[in-house]
């Protein structure tokens, strides 16, 4: 059910020239200097897929290198896919891309505006994506950040991937900017229900290799902070006068809503190829 008089005006958000001259630009330096990040046999895994029990194998999450398609992962990620594809996957009838910001400030975890509709040809969860508004705890992107802004439109290519041509699926693009403590504990608050719905599957944009097989359940649990985490993460702030660094990037506040998720002792995460 929705408020028919709030309905956003349809409006789509496209890919900017200048964003396809950059990605053009990124992926013939890496041919010119003989890169191949995301074919190369000898590298590190770089996704991993978080799945349900034995029982119920379904996929619920990816974790990807939050490069995307600048740094050429999309065709391995398709292939692989393609050939091994996940149980479950067919079943997704909505998307959430966890992703960083790259080219705006953002305090908080940032969503479009409500006269936005699609993303290109993906259809956005306009009834989802209000209750996260209703909230208040989401930062709304103006047009021009969210046309300036290119890490959600790098991490689509995944999307595609992960669902077949005439399957009818929604998106909820979510960025995550300068995100502190106080505020994790309401999004991992908002978005952990929505793990544990087969129907749904959350792609995120992170560094697989800092996964490990083990997780500390407590420390993720644990959205408090305190003055013992921030004195291990103030650091990060030291000569980076330009840059915020936040607490949580997007794969740690992904792994602080799985372990908000009362089904997380059913899920098991396991580094890809």
């Amino acid at each position: 059910m929705y408020d028919i008089n709030r309905l956003p005006l349809v409006q789509t958000r496209r890919i900017l020239d200048d964003h396809i001259r950059q990605l053009l630009l990124v992926k013939a330096a890496g041919i010119k200097q003989g890169e191949d990040k995301g074919r190369s046999d000898s590298a590190a895994p770089r996704f991993a897929m978080l799945n349900g029990t034995k029982e119920k194998p379904l996929a619920r999450a990816m974790v990807v290198p939050t490069e995307g398609s600048y740094g050429n992962f999309e065709e391995v990620f398709d292939k692989e896919l393609r050939q091994n594809p996940p149980p479950g996957l067919q079943k997704v009838r909505r998307i959430f891309v966890l992703s960083p910001v790259w080219d705006c400030f953002i305090d908080g975890c940032g969503i479009p505006e409500p006269r936005c509709a699609w993303y290109g040809s993906i259809a956005l969860d306009i009834p989802c994506l209000q209750q996260l508004r209703n909230s208040k705890a989401f930062q709304v992107l103006t047009v021009d950040q969210d046309q300036r802004e290119r890490s959600i439109e790098a991490l689509l290519p995944f999307v595609r991937s992960c669902v077949s041509e005439e399957q009818h699926f929604t998106l909820v693009p979510i960025l995550v900017g300068g995100l502190m403590t106080e505020k994790a504990e309401e999004y991992v608050s908002l978005l952990s229900p929505y793990l544990a719905d087969p129907e749904n599957l959350f792609i995120v944009g992170g560094d697989v290799d800092t996964l490990t097989e083990q997780f500390d359940w407590d420390r993720l649990s644990n959205l408090s902070g305190g003055p013992e985490r921030f004195m291990i993460e103030a650091p990060k702030f030291v000569n980076r006068e330009e840059q915020v660094i936040p607490i949580f990037s997007a794969l740690e506040l992904f792994l602080s809503i799985l372990a908000a998720t009362p089904e997380r002792e059913e899920f098991f995460l396991t580094r890809y190829w």
